[in-house]
């Protein structure tokens, strides 16, 4: 599990329009390994400038893809 930003609840009391997007995927690994296993992740951005306040990730490996992320 890996988490950066504001929750989804505190993004409702900071910032005036919350955006919410979540999503699942089954990592390259898993797929080619034939495991079922599955990533979720959730994205929560402000409405209004669509600037990323959280990011939220569970799944296998989540902390590497999360950093991956925010440095890439």
């Amino acid at each position: 599990m890996a988490a950066v930003g504001l929750t989804e609840s505190q993004a409702m009391v900071k910032v005036r329009s919350v955006n919410v997007f979540v999503s699942g995927f089954h990592p390259t690994k898993n797929v080619l390994a034939g495991r079922n296993e599955r990533a979720l992740y959730k994205m929560i951005s402000d409405g209004e400038t669509d600037q990323i306040v959280g990011l939220h990730l569970i799944g296998p490996e989540a902390a590497e893809i999360q950093q991956a992320t925010l440095i890439g």
